[in-house]
């Protein structure tokens, strides 16, 4: 046995005669990163990701066992076999009944989990290039005297370790997660009444960086139905297509399997069953050649239907908000100076990003991300600032804090009526960003909140960066309550700076909206936009506002619906879209300024169609059923 997984007993079943190869898969998961497999009970999917472990495993030597294996055909078999390092935590025996058991479980497992690891947790004194700025924790959790906050974050410390920017990948290590049934913890809290805390300690135990630090990342739930909360941002979630129940083997069935994905043919034989494999595969190809086609065909004709819907105009009885509403051609102010300005910086990022553009780059040099400038002087110290920020005021609640870990500093407060209670981070409501040069961004974080808190009148929600960043500050409020933002900033606008270049500001204040959906957020939706153009353009030279601009209106109306490659275009709202073209506006005519008049500024209910439409006739659709009252 090597750490947690029996690989000798793992590799055994690869040989059995009776094994049923499923493993060609694996370089599906790999392609994908971050993975979950729901409904699994039953399925044999435990033994199913330790021979994942075993493939992926570094430690395993199981290349014998899997080159004559479907996985062993798979281009990306000798970069992956054996080439990671696995961290594998089984959460399927959980069954405790009060809070303080189930910290004394998972303590127990990140005990056994960090002395299996225990060599890259605490190196040789001599080796100074591990992330680990102490031991002290490490120790305690190998020892078994974990205190609760310790054990919030051990899951992301281990992760963190294990991945280790600054020795593994110079050393090309990659890391792979793989988790069994950690859904088990908030069902089992749920059956035994104590989900709510179970809840609050997931929220800090499985944070987005947990993923972000792997490679690759798969976790098997015996729950096929999505009834319980995810801590892991855009995990991608899949269903069991198909019974993998690898411990049937023995002499009574045998299975077979034809197609893959959405396409499964299964059928179990009895050994003296008469029926020929060849006639049980030959019929199971035919089904799925019928399966195939007719789902291309019908996929045809929803594209036939599709293209109709966006092609629609904008009804006329829609209120103009803005000159964008039912845009389908864009023209911009080309040959001003602003226009030129912007152009130069799209030059800058060709030639800086060439060949690749890929989006995530795009977006930390948008930002001005700076991982080696510090805001945040103490994250626990804050915290309780932040809690405690409404003081004795009956009109508000305790702050809701939620530090994620390395990324932002989150807080949100509410106001104690609650019939007068609003969620801030709608599509009605501003959402502002705040830039600050010099000065302390932690102290101006802290008194703008309480400025706001002995102003406002609505549920309001705000973020500070752990680093430093253009968009260092972030908030969610309501029209009414913006002013009251702007207020208070005014007076620091001279040490404060409009550094967003795609930001539209009204002073020193960049203003966008809460996007919904898929559409992201104001900042990776520009990222996205310019990096899908960049790619296509061959020289810097040839680099063009207008015409970028022109292709994301066209992939937005869905001039190009066929085309698979602008598929996640067509998942974004109107709300996006006004959104980024009157920004482009302010930029390139008013000098990056909003008037006060600007829609971007105003709330109302107009903002929730925009937010609800994938096209022209979907506003006009929703804008009647806003009119009339109907929900929509």
């Amino acid at each position: 046995m090597i750490g947690m997984v029996d690989y000798s007993s793992v590799i055994d079943v690869l040989r059995s005669p009776y094994y049923v190869d499923r493993t060609g898969c694996f370089s599906t998961f790999g392609d994908w990163e971050h993975v979950t497999l729901l409904g699994c009970e039953g399925t044999g999917s435990s033994l199913f990701l330790r021979t994942f472990a075993c493939y992926l495993d570094k430690e395993a030597d199981s290349v014998d066992a899997f080159r004559y294996l479907d996985i062993g055909k798979s281009e990306s078999f000798s970069r992956c076999v054996n080439a990671f390092k696995v961290l594998y935590l089984d959460f399927s025996d959980f069954g405790a009944e009060t809070f303080e058991d189930a910290l004394g479980y998972l303590a127990m497992k990140m005990m056994e989990a960090y002395r299996l690891h225990y060599r890259d947790l605490v190196p040789d004194e001599k080796d100074s290039c591990y992330s680990f700025n102490s031991y002290g924790t490490a120790l305690d959790i190998i020892e078994g005297i974990v205190s609760e906050d310790d054990l919030r974050g051990s899951l992301r410390s281990l992760v963190s370790s294990l991945r280790g920017y600054e020795s593994y990948r110079k050393k090309g290590v990659k890391l792979a997660l793989l988790i069994d049934n950690m859904v088990r913890l908030e069902t089992v809290s749920a059956k035994w009444g104590y989900y709510p805390k179970m809840k609050e300690f997931l929220k800090r135990f499985i944070v987005q960086d947990v993923y972000k630090y792997t490679d690759i990342f798969l976790q098997i739930s015996d729950i096929a139905e999505e009834r319980y909360d995810c801590y892991l941002g855009r995990n991608i979630t899949l269903r069991w297509f198909s019974a993998m129940d690898y411990d049937m083997m023995d002499s009574t069935y045998r299975e077979i399997a034809v197609g893959e994905g959405k396409y499964p043919f299964e059928c179990k034989l009895g050994v003296l069953d008469d029926t020929a494999w060849d006639e049980v595969v030959r019929r199971g190809r035919i089904l799925v050649a019928k399966e195939r086609i007719r789902d291309r065909l019908s996929e045809r004709s929803h594209e036939k239907e599709m293209k109709a819907l966006y092609a629609e105009e904008l009804p006329l009885e829609v209120s103009r908000c803005s000159r964008n509403f039912g845009v389908r051609i864009k023209t911009l102010p080309k040959g001003t100076p602003a226009y030129e300005k912007m152009n130069a910086l799209l030059r800058e990022l060709h030639t800086k990003f060439y060949p690749d553009f890929r989006q995530g780059d795009i977006y930390k040099f948008l930002q001005k991300l700076q991982m080696d400038v510090p805001v945040i002087k103490s994250e626990s110290e804050l915290e309780k600032i932040l809690e405690d920020l409404p003081g004795g005021n009956p009109y508000w609640e305790k702050g809701s804090v939620n530090p994620t870990h390395g990324v932002w500093m989150q807080v949100m407060y509410s106001v104690a009526d609650k019939d007068k209670q609003t969620y801030p981070g709608v599509s009605e409501n501003v959402k502002a960003y705040a830039f600050v040069k010099d000065g302390d961004p932690e102290d101006l974080f802290v008194g703008s909140l309480r400025y706001l808190l002995s102003h406002a009148k609505h549920c309001f929600a705000a973020k500070l960066g752990y680093f430093s960043r253009s968009d260092q500050m972030c908030f969610w409020l309501s029209e009414d309550d913006f002013i009251f933002l702007e207020e208070f900033f005014r007076p620091h606008f001279p040490s404060m700076e409009a550094s967003l270049p795609f930001v539209a500001y009204k002073g020193k204040l960049g203003i966008s909206k809460e996007f919904s959906g898929f559409d992201d957020s104001h900042n990776a939706t520009v990222a996205h936009i310019l990096s899908d153009y960049l790619k296509r353009v061959s020289a810097p030279d040839y680099v063009d506002m207008e015409k970028m601009v022109g292709e994301y209106v066209g992939k937005w109306n869905g001039d190009i619906y066929e085309d698979s490659r602008y598929g996640s275009f067509r998942e974004q709202s109107a709300l996006s879209l006004i959104v980024m073209l009157d920004s482009f506006d302010a930029i390139l005519e008013n000098g990056g300024q909003l008037g006060s008049d600007s829609f971007l500024l105003r709330g109302g209910s107009m903002w929730t169609v925009l937010s609800r439409s994938r096209c022209w006739a979907d506003v006009g659709k929703n804008y009647r059923k806003m009119l009339s009252g109907e929900y929509f």
